[in-house]
């Protein structure tokens, strides 16, 4: 593979060579095996000088069948100093030849600058030769959460709630990011909607995937949430297709990759910007809780199983229980939760579960890169089991973070 100027046909890139494998058939009951990681670049933890970023040569050696790139794969909003992180000795980071989208001399009516900003981050990241490596050898499927854009924005908002409702210029903030995020990522385009990034995927006859999008069609995050005002994440074409999607998927195993968390608050700025997902801390209106509900609602009124919400976002890795009867037709409907990362980022203390659903860690653990790292293989007793567990970026396997599920 190489390029070519279109103005220019003399002017050629050096080559590059890659190779990828294609996905089983729907009748293939093969085992599966995919890594998911996200949050890279963030609070400053960039690609360091002396070793960039090994944690994509982790996964490579895994050899999975591919890789979910999960969101906040840039940090648009923030810069990487030479310095490195605050309080970390040892670190001396590749500096960054960007600044913050956030920073004021961003002028955001100048769309050519925005995507230059966004493009030099890309660029920035995508630089590394690990993660170049990643790329080169194992498939990828790829994701947005909000650090791609700006921290926790709302695509239905005509301004950035977090940091000046007084400066204008915000919607192009939202275009050239999301322009600069297709442009970066390996992803077929929608004709109808070009920036449409939910979509899913049939992996052989036991696995389907549920990549979503939570910020592109969010209501705008401070609106309280009422019995009249049902706040979303998703937007309704893109729930009532997660609804059709998962009510009519013959795979035994329903794996919904969200960029945002279910059952973790994230409330911490609740005043300024609502919370980021679905869960609450019970300190604010700010909630998307109600659409949360009806979507568990809708899988147990359907009796649709084994479905798995695989997420990063948190800066710790989780495994997380929900055990409820959502429908009180007197039988629970049980789900999981697991999350990983950061790939490179700041590491944050667990954080307190929602206590408005039933949900309980069943682990979690901080202070580490990681990746999470999934099987879906049939085992001796004829069933097809879910694997998962938590891999760092020095290649150890946390093993309180294993678990093995039999299908209901």
């Amino acid at each position: 593979m190489w390029f070519s100027d279109p103005t220019n046909v003399t002017d050629v890139s050096g080559h590059m060579v890659g190779k990828f494998k294609t996905t089983p058939s729907d009748l293939s009951d093969s085992p599966i095996s995919f890594a998911v990681g996200g949050d890279l670049a963030g609070q400053n933890y960039c690609k360091r000088a002396d070793i960039g970023y090994p944690i994509f040569t982790v996964i490579k050696e895994l050899n999975p069948d591919f890789f979910v790139a999960n969101g906040d794969m840039i940090y648009a909003d923030s810069i990487c100093t030479k310095k490195g992180p605050e309080n970390v000795s040892g670190w001396e980071n590749v500096l960054g030849n960007f600044p913050s989208i956030l920073n004021s001399s961003v002028n955001w009516e100048n769309s050519s600058q925005l995507y230059d900003v966004y493009s030099k981050h890309w660029e920035y990241n995508k630089s590394d030769k690990h993660y170049q490596n990643l790329y080169k050898n194992i498939p990828v499927y790829s994701q947005a959460d909000d650090h791609e854009v700006a921290d926790d924005y709302s695509g239905n908002s005509s301004f950035y709630e977090t940091s000046s409702a007084n400066r204008s210029g915000f919607p192009n903030l939202i275009e050239e990011g999301l322009s600069a995020f297709f442009n970066f990522s390996p992803i077929e385009k929608n004709v109808d909607e070009p920036h449409r990034i939910y979509r899913s995927f049939d992996i052989g006859k036991n696995l389907d995937l549920f990549l979503l999008d939570a910020h592109q069609y969010r209501t705008q995050g401070t609106l309280p949430e009422t019995r009249e005002n049902i706040k979303t994440l998703l937007g309704e074409d893109q729930f009532n297709w997660l609804k059709a999607s998962l009510r009519d998927s013959n795979a035994i195993w329903k794996v919904i990759l969200t960029d945002v968390p279910v059952t973790i608050p994230n409330c911490f700025n609740a005043d300024e910007d609502g919370c980021d997902n679905w869960a609450t801390d019970n300190n604010t209106t700010a909630t998307f809780t109600q659409e949360r509900a009806s979507l568990m609602k809708f899988l147990d009124d359907n009796n649709i199983q084994n479905v798995i919400f695989v997420v990063t976002d948190t800066h710790y890795p989780a495994n997380v229980l929900i055990n409820q009867d959502f429908n009180s037709d007197g039988d629970t409907l049980k789900i999981y939760e697991f999350i990983s990362g950061p790939l490179n980022a700041g590491t944050f203390e667990p954080d307190p579960i929602d206590k408005t659903i039933n949900a309980e860690y069943l682990y979690n653990e901080t202070g580490m890169f990681n990746f999470g790292y999934y099987k879906v293989e049939k085992q001796d007793d004829g069933k097809v089991h879910f694997m998962s567990e938590i891999h760092t970026s020095d290649s150890l396997v946390r093993d309180k973070s294993k678990m093995d599920l039999v299908p209901e």
